[in-house]
């Protein structure tokens, strides 16, 4: 833990670019070429071309930090020039550089203080028994109404469900939360490791004392209490994952920090950063950022690079969507590529007129008044405090993740998505997700469905064909028969589940395909058969002859918004199938 002596900086609600106290001191992000891929930190010779390459032009480099990002050559610049657009300018006239990026600053909002105490009274419903947890329940519980101070409210994740059923023997799963201004928390379960990339070491956490004393809040606690919170120890309030830390890494000091978070994606992924940082012991399960900024093209390629380290490891990196009310493409890093974005609705399950929107978002959790941690005032201090922000809808469906990877076992990050989506719960017909254009994602995470759906899959139980009438005597199927009136004989009629535990979605469509025994299930193979296209549904039955499910394999490929993954084989299973008279 370190106290730190250090002044006071603004706090904001959204990201702007860095602009320092005068103007001809500028913050760059400069990507090399043509120069060896050695770490800068332990090769002299590759600072030294970095230096000789703008030696040069007419400005004064003040402070240089250098990476690598796979074969990706970065420097971090301090330089005076006359505007930044100058620097800029020079800087790529050289043609020594792959991209020049102004740095950028993150701003995060404080919590604001809860003004009474509601003391919760389960005892034998099986709910947690956590001081606060009456004001987390409409929101933790299955999607319902109900009535609180905000009056009538229509929310829910059902994270209750998973609480009830999940089997808590598993491996603790870690997240990584690249935020700031963390400190001992009782009630937070925080890892023994962490980094500090401002301070260049391992130790993120700073005293209450100083957080107090500078009035920043602990938005970092905030967000991991959300996550890692004790739950069901009459104390505080109840985190939402199971069997899961928080490792963190503080990347700003004071709500206020700039694109150095991008070394802690790294970082959280097993990247060396060198420079007194020890190496991560082993790389995190779920990465969470609930930070961002409102950047013109959504990304830089210095973050988009430190992203891809993640994603390439088969990390998820979940991102909150942003607080500007604009579309997530316009914003960083919810606008770079492979991350998973989350945004926020409120209590009447509408998009939350601060949040970010866009096709690109996953699914939308609750993000009002959600009740979380910041610093504590003396010993035993148990005061929770309400945020709104999508900075604490991000870290729900990072808890919806990190604990469908302890109980299902690891995910590929198009699975994360897919599932996300698929299981999530459809927005009522009333809901501005529905009426409007600003689009919230697929629906409202139902954090029970996605993990019941995450263990079937890995299960194969959670696509399939197998006989409408599967396990039920030939008098009953001839009854349900009779009420369906397919017209299709009994024997003959198959469930063709996509997805067992999925909504229909109308951004989500799938496709069945057969190719004959032993051939190669691909869209390249011009003898494959499309069976069904493009159809909203994840269950459905079809007519289908025993020959044709014996003779074949079939396979399945969903697609989201269009984008399409891979045709994967779809069990048959004709275990308890009718047979048809002859």
């Amino acid at each position: 833990m370190k106290t730190l002596n250090t002044t006071l900086v603004s706090v904001a609600f959204s990201l702007v670019l860095s602009t320092a106290a005068h103007a001809e001191t500028v913050n760059l992000i400069i990507k090399h070429k043509d120069i060896p891929a050695a770490k800068y930190n332990k090769s002299s010779a590759s600072k030294k071309a970095m230096l000789h390459s703008i030696a040069s032009l007419p400005m004064k480099v003040k402070k240089s930090t250098h990476k690598v990002i796979n074969d990706s050559k970065y420097s971090l610049i301090t330089v005076e020039a006359d505007s930044q657009e100058q620097a800029i300018q020079m800087l790529k006239a050289t043609g020594q550089y792959e991209s020049v990026e102004l740095d950028i600053v993150v701003h995060t909002p404080k919590p604001i203080a809860k003004s009474s105490f509601k003391v919760h009274n389960n005892n034998d419903d099986g709910l947690p028994n956590d001081v606060y947890y009456d004001d987390q329940k409409p929101y933790l519980g299955p999607l319902s109404k109900g009535h609180n101070y905000t009056g009538e409210y229509l929310t829910g994740h059902n994270f209750e469900g998973v609480w009830r059923t999940a089997d808590t023997s598993v491996k603790t799963i870690r997240v990584g939360v690249a935020d700031g201004d963390f400190t001992h928390h009782p009630d937070i379960i925080y890892s023994d490791e962490g980094l500090d990339v401002r301070e260049q070491d391992n130790d993120p956490f700073q005293t209450d004392e100083v957080i107090n004393e500078r009035h920043c809040g602990s938005h970092g606690n905030g967000v991991s209490s959300v996550i890692s919170a004790i739950r069901d120890n009459e104390f505080g309030l109840a985190g939402t994952a199971v069997n899961t830390k928080v490792v963190p890494a503080r990347v700003l000091d004071c709500g206020s920090g700039g694109a150095i978070f991008a070394d802690a994606i790294r970082w959280f992924a097993g990247d060396s950063l060198g420079e007194g940082m020890q190496d991560i012991s082993e790389p995190v399960d779920v990465i969470n950022l609930s930070l961002g900024v409102k950047y013109p093209g959504g990304c830089t390629q210095y973050v988009q690079d430190s992203i891809d380290y993640a994603t390439e490891r088969g990390i998820p990196v979940i991102v909150s969507a942003g607080n500007d009310n604009v579309d997530v493409k316009e914003h960083l890093p919810s606008g770079c590529d492979g991350v998973i974005i989350a945004g926020a609705t409120n209590w009447q399950n509408n998009r939350a007129d601060f949040s970010n929107y866009g096709n690109e978002i996953a699914v939308s959790s609750h993000g009002t008044d959600v009740v979380a941690y910041s610093t504590q005032k003396f010993e035993g201090d148990e005061q929770v405090y309400m945020y709104s922000g999508t900075s604490f809808s991000a870290p729900m469906v990072a808890s919806a993740v990190a604990t469908a990877i302890g109980q299902a076992g690891p995910l590929s990050i198009e699975e994360i998505k897919f599932l996300l989506a698929a299981t999530s719960d459809n927005y009522n017909e009333n809901s501005t997700c529905i009426l409007e254009e600003k689009v919230c994602g697929a629906g409202g995470l139902n954090a029970k469905a996605f993990v019941d759906a995450a263990v079937k899959l890995k299960s194969d139980e959670l696509n399939y064909i197998q006989s409408a009438f599967a396990g039920t005597e030939k008098c009953v199927s001839d009854i349900v028969h009779d009420f369906l009136n397919t017209g299709v004989p009994s024997c003959r009629l198959f469930e063709i589940s996509f997805n067992s535990l999925a909504q229909d979605k109308q951004n989500i469509t799938y496709s069945l395909y057969r190719v004959e025994q032993g051939s190669e299930l691909s869209l390249d193979n011009s003898s494959m058969e499309t069976v069904i296209e493009n159809t909203h549904r994840p269950s459905l039955l079809q007519e289908f002859d025993h020959s044709d499910l014996t003779g074949f394999d079939y396979g399945m490929r969903t697609c989201i918004n269009g984008d399409c993954q891979p045709i994967t084989p779809i069990n048959v299973n004709l275990e308890g199938a009718l047979q048809c008279d002859d």
